[in-house]
């Protein structure tokens, strides 16, 4: 058998989809805002960041 490793690109990944996840949970949890804890969701503000959480919220509130 072959020994399966990550690369760094996927370790990378992981890393911005968790970061994503954390900055989401700790805004709800402050109440800066409601946004569900999904995958696409945690993807979007681990990759964009702020930005990222801001089109979450206007993408949510305003044009959904």
């Amino acid at each position: 058998m072959q020994d399966q490793k990550m690369s760094f690109k996927e370790v990378k990944d992981e890393y911005k989809n968790s970061d994503g996840a954390v900055m989401l949970y700790i805004g709800n949890f402050l109440g800066l805002f409601a946004l569900k804890l999904t995958f696409l969701n945690c993807l979007i503000s681990g990759v964009f960041g702020i930005p990222g959480v801001i089109f979450l919220l206007i993408y949510t509130h305003f044009l959904k």
